[in-house]
């Protein structure tokens, strides 16, 4: 059984299935590329809304979802997000989307149909990283068993060590009968991770995970199955999110002949079955886990536990669950890894132009009018005169316009003020009373004044 974890993280997706091998079979672009289509609303003129605008996208090539509609928010955008970018995974072949804006009363469309037909859902970058690490890897071997005897009858397994670990051995001499082999003369498996080096990620790709080996020595009552217990940490380096991978499987051994006097007499037979002259070869089978997928960020990770037979040059052959092991050799194996990238994708961008059909009519430039309440500032109409001010004893005042001698208009007031202050005589006073006189129409006044200055 397969199973994910997420420390420090949620994931983003998970996929359970059954295969054969820790990989990717799909092209890294075609899997996983999604993009988005965005709508860009303007108006002819300010009457015409940017918000409220429906949408509907559809696809002769790819899958929509049902009804699929964007609005336009307050600032004229809308999103059509996670639109497959191609249709045909192998060869990569693009979508082609339409996009139809609903009708809207009072409104036209502007921008012409044909440019929202043929989009794409946007362009993927050319070689995305994958983003992602194997930072932790543990691998235990437990549960350690051996076969039944042809007669039947099932025996202990002898000299145990490394239960529990990434290394497990058991058997004793078949010379002497004891516990008294070194642990590298040994039967047993050995488990070892390939972690991904500081400052780096896995490649897009296939990658070696980790090497599985069966230790294949010459002994006697040693263990036949095991069950390797993983534990795979991977690390969004942009993210930081860390899916944890558990897995479990066992790896069967059947033990053959040791000592024979010919390859011929091998129980197995084959091209792939390195017989030997003294000792014939092993089988080794391998349970399968379920498959689960990791989804990242920024990438995806397939996990399809198996491995392959390492070649003589280091590199892993194909996946497979069954394998032929050498008489005192170690036989390595790959745990195989094919890592996705998720590519990132640009936007497609498209503006759509609507104007009113009823726009607004222009606002023409008004002629500033005064405030009936405020003080006019032209005298011509009678009616809008000043009202003359008051004095405290609550007569109105008049202003006094005085002509000199040579011709040059003066104020009054200004004469008054700096006669009274030159002399203090009673003629300012008399100035003085007879600008009141004048504009008040007090003709005895005026009499008056002027008798008490001729005397």
């Amino acid at each position: 059984m397969t199973r994910i974890r997420c420390a420090r993280a949620m994931m983003l997706g998970l996929v359970a299935a059954s295969s054969l091998v820790l990989s990717l079979a799909a092209p890294a672009m075609a899997l996983t590329a999604l993009g988005t289509i965005r709508i860009t609303v303007e108006g002819s003129d300010p009457s015409v809304p940017l918000d409220g605008w429906e949408y509907a996208v559809s696809s002769e090539n790819c899958a929509v979802p049902e009804g699929a509609v964007a609005v336009s928010d307050e600032t004229g955008v809308a999103s059509f997000l996670d639109l497959a970018v191609y249709a045909a995974e192998a060869e990569q072949t693009e979508c082609s989307y339409v996009v139809v804006q609903s009708a809207r009363e009072g409104y036209e469309q502007v921008t012409a149909q044909a440019e929202l037909e043929g989009l794409t859902a946007g362009t993927p970058e050319t070689e995305p990283a994958t983003g992602v690490a194997l930072t932790e890897a543990v691998g235990e071997f437990v549960n350690p068993t051996r076969n039944p005897e042809p007669n039947g009858s099932t025996l202990a397994i002898s000299c145990l060590e490394g239960a529990g670990t990434a290394e497990i051995r058991a058997g004793r001499n078949p010379l002497t009968r004891e516990c008294d082999l070194p642990s590298e003369r040994k039967s047993g498996l050995r488990f070892a991770a390939v972690l991904t080096p500081d400052g780096e990620q896995l490649p897009p790709g296939e990658v070696v995970l980790a090497e599985l080996a069966h230790l294949n020595q010459t002994i006697q009552r040693g263990l036949h199955n095991a069950d390797l217990a993983l534990s795979l940490t991977f690390t969004d380096l942009a993210t930081g999110e860390t899916p944890v991978v558990d897995a479990t499987y066992t790896v069967r051994i059947d033990e053959t002949e040791d000592l024979v006097f010919s390859a011929s007499s091998c129980e197995y037979q084959g091209s792939d079955v390195p017989n030997r002259a003294f000792a014939c070869a092993d089988r080794v089978t391998l349970t399968q886990p379920d498959e689960a997928v990791v989804g990242l960020g920024t990438a995806r990770v397939d996990v399809r536990l198996s491995f392959g037979a390492m070649g003589a040059d280091g590199t892993c052959g194909a996946p497979t669950n069954e394998v032929f092991t050498a008489e005192r050799a170690d036989t390595a194996f790959c745990l195989l890894a094919v890592v996705e990238p998720v590519a990132q994708v640009e936007p497609t961008v498209v503006t759509v132009v609507n104007r009113s059909l009823d726009p607004a009519p222009t606002e023409e430039p008004r002629t500033d009018v005064s405030d009936p309440t405020e003080s006019p500032t032209s005298t011509d109409d009678p009616a809008r005169s000043p009202m003359p001010a008051e004095t405290a004893t609550g007569e109105p005042t008049h202003e006094l316009i005085q002509t000199t001698t040579s011709g040059r208009t003066t104020d009054p007031s200004e004469g008054a003020t700096s006669e009274l202050a030159r002399t203090g005589s009673s003629d300012a006073v008399g100035l003085a009373l007879g600008a009141l006189s004048a504009l008040g129409g007090g003709a005895a006044v005026l009499a008056a004044t002027r008798r008490r200055t001729l005397r």
